[in-house]
């Protein structure tokens, strides 16, 4: 982040936030406390009205009359703007938090402080909701190694913590994706060591850097069995008035419902005449088990004949555990 965006950045903070204390402006903009009260001196320099408290309850508190151009936006702009900032917030772009602040003060900066007390008040109505994981904490430096890995087609080399052993890994790694996934950020590379692809979580990276080696495995299409978000093809047979309950759901995006026909020339068997047959792809393999196991009635797993397989030895060790 450059200086002068940092600096806007505390003065919206301050606007919107009132009095704060250094260490609370160093964690909002993941920078030193040096950097702050060097930052405060500049803003001082400028002529910025900030009052500096000193004590126990001390901080820094901006004169809330002081006045910056901002840009003109319809209330409508500003709300949607808010619930996409709001949104990036909660999927944690690692190392862009003071990134998000300045952002989101500038637009809150265009409200009149009647508007940005209503709009705050709505704002705490409107919830995102990213299941699944909740990464604690991303190192601050873990981004850009990876940006600059995929711009120059190089490698990387990290510190990766195993939690089931807690203990950490050094590995060598070609980078082929960066995405985010059931509530957190993950990277999809060849992993030297284990010689295969594997998906890393960025909360789990303690130290990254590149390698200047050439990446020969940025393009390539490599199959794991190890990766959980491999995209596996199923058919189900299932209850038409349970299908429409469940076929807005993500992992049913491309389902095709077969036919009578065509799945008794598939070869595939009824089970009820109120079952249809139908076809999808989807990287959420748990979602699928979680709904064969919990539908026993009106569900069939027909393929794949291996997941039928993982089915039934769930399906077993539940058994024994309960009986």
């Amino acid at each position: 982040m450059k200086k002068t965006e940092r600096l806007n950045g505390i003065i919206y903070a301050l606007k919107e936030r009132g009095k704060m204390t250094a260490s609370e402006l160093a964690e909002l903009f993941e920078v030193s406390l040096r950097t702050i009260y060097r930052d405060i001196d500049a803003l001082g320099q400028l002529k910025v009205p900030i009052y500096t408290y000193e004590g126990v309850h001390g901080g820094y508190e901006i004169d809330m009359k002081y006045f910056m151009p901002s840009i003109r936006l319809t209330q409508d702009e500003i709300i949607m703007l808010l619930m996409v900032l709001a949104y990036g917030e909660r999927i944690k772009m690692p190392g862009l938090t003071g990134d998000y602040q300045i952002l989101k003060g500038k637009v809150i900066h265009a409200l009149t402080d009647i508007d940005q007390d209503k709009i705050e008040k709505l704002m705490k109505h409107i919830v995102f909701s990213s299941h699944r994981v909740e990464p604690g904490h991303y190192e601050t430096d873990v981004l850009k190694p990876i940006l600059e890995s995929f711009l120059n087609a190089c490698n990387l080399e990290m510190a990766y913590y195993n939690p089931r052993r807690d203990s950490y890994a050094f590995r060598k790694i070609s980078p082929q994706t960066l995405f985010f996934e059931e509530g957190g950020w993950y990277l999809s590379a060849y992993c030297h060591l284990r010689e295969e692809k594997r998906i890393f979580r960025l909360d789990r990276i303690r130290s990254l850097k590149v390698n200047a080696q050439e990446n020969h495995y940025l393009d390539k299409d490599i199959v794991s069995s190890s990766d959980k978000f491999t995209v596996t093809h199923y058919v189900l047979s299932i209850e038409a008035p349970l299908y429409r309950v469940l076929k807005d759901n993500d992992y049913f995006s491309n389902v095709v419902v077969l036919t009578d026909e065509e799945g008794l020339e598939a070869g595939y068997k009824k089970t009820d005449s109120n079952c249809i047959f139908i076809k999808f792809s989807t990287r959420y393999k748990e979602d699928i088990l979680n709904i064969v196991l919990n539908n026993p009635q009106a569900i069939t797993l027909i393929a794949p004949h291996e997941f039928k397989a993982e089915v039934m030895e769930k399906a077993k060790a539940l058994f024994v555990k309960y009986v």
